[in-house]
């Protein structure tokens, strides 16, 4: 019995050893500080903090996520491929997930700043092409997993694996020309500004149905939303000077943050939720509104109106009679504007808050242990 007793002491230091962090208990409160930190310029800050202090700490591969996922949010392309580059060359402390996800960054990071002079150097554009050739062999690798929000996962699945492919093959496409010695036409600074995106619902007003605007959504106990679960979106164009005349598309995607029902995203604002959060679309909705924008130039202006959204099917969704109690709570809407050859001279998005009925909220008691 004392020898059994013995051994199991034993394992059980062993088991402690094996699962003891790499790392202080200090230096992880600095990581937590900075990945939680929520203001950018304090965030860069405590990042800059960390790793000046802890060099060679297990944590810089997360740390390095922050700094790209920040500078992109920020639209610094330049700094957002500088820290991708920098993720994507440790060895250790990456998966393919993460991979995948720093190679995304950069590539729209390097779509979105090929204009600049930092991005048009043979070095530049080799690099891209690298990446660009990684990306699409992680594609290839990586199981993307489905949303669970929409009745045909495989669709869904087969669409984003598509979406993402494409992104590489037009980073590399940017880069080869640049390395031919062509600037491609998609690195035109010239742009398209989407400016004043609000949302208008109708609402019976004086026996006589209005538009009205609104900032958020209310779920009813007949799983509905107020003010409706249909609307329509306006917002306004501006060409920027230099921006040649022509024809132009533009399309939208809507997006969802989807979470347990618990006190923590009750209260939670749309700038809280993290730059490494997921995002799921739902097949559900017909979100893509392709809208013709015809003989626009420099210095035009426009008014748009993209109607015909319906949440009514993705409410179906989330049954209140649900386990895990899941509920989108921000829709985010984005923007986009293409000329006829296909090229993103435009993006904007808007983020609005989808409050759950109060039935819901009965089961935060259950949850009150969950956080995110």
């Amino acid at each position: 019995m004392l020898l059994l007793i013995a051994c199991s002491s034993k394992r059980t230091a062993a088991q402690d050893q094996l699962y003891k962090p790499p790392y202080a208990t200090a230096e992880y409160n600095d990581f937590l500080a900075a990945d939680y930190e929520r203001n950018p310029q304090t965030k860069i800050k405590l990042l800059d903090n960390f790793s000046g202090k802890y060099p060679n700490s297990k944590l810089v591969p997360k740390i390095y996520q922050d700094y790209y996922q920040l500078y992109f949010s920020m639209k610094d392309y330049g700094r957002a491929v500088e820290y991708a580059d920098k993720f994507l060359a440790l060895q250790d402390g990456t998966d393919l997930g993460d991979r995948l996800d720093a190679l995304m960054t950069r590539a729209q990071g390097f779509l979105q700043g090929c204009g600049d002079a930092a991005f048009q150097t043979a070095e530049a554009y080799a690099m891209a092409r690298s990446a660009a050739v990684q990306g699409l062999k992680a594609v290839s690798q990586f199981t993307i997993p489905g949303d669970g929000l929409g009745r045909d996962p495989e669709a869904k699945v087969l669409l984003e694996r598509e979406h993402l492919e494409a992104v590489f093959y037009k980073e590399a496409e940017i880069a080869e020309s640049g390395l031919k010695g062509r600037k491609d036409h998609s690195c035109s600074t010239k742009k398209i500004e989407i400016e004043d995106i609000r949302l208008f619902s109708g609402q019976v007003i004086d026996d006589r149905r209005k538009y009205v605007e609104f900032q958020e959504f209310q779920e009813t106990k007949g799983l509905h939303l107020l003010p409706s679960d249909r609307f329509k979106l306006i917002c306004e164009l501006k060409g920027e000077p230099g921006l040649s005349s022509g024809d132009f598309l533009l399309w939208t995607a809507v997006e969802f943050f989807v979470a347990p029902v618990t006190p923590y995203y009750e209260t939670m604002k749309a700038d809280q939720i993290d730059l490494k959060a997921s995002w799921n679309m739902s097949a559900e909705i017909q979100d893509l509104k392709p809208l013709p924008i015809y003989s626009f130039g420099s210095g035009d202006t426009r008014r748009v109106v993209i109607d015909g959204f319906d949440f009514a099917k993705l409410l179906r969704s989330f049954p209140k009679e649900d386990p895990d109690n899941l509920w989108p709570w921000f829709l985010r809407i984005r923007i986009y504007v293409q000329d006829r050859t296909g090229r993103q001279i435009g993006s904007a998005e808007r983020m609005v808050r989808i409050s759950p009925d109060s039935a819901r909220n009965n089961t935060l008691r259950d949850h009150r242990f969950l956080v995110p």
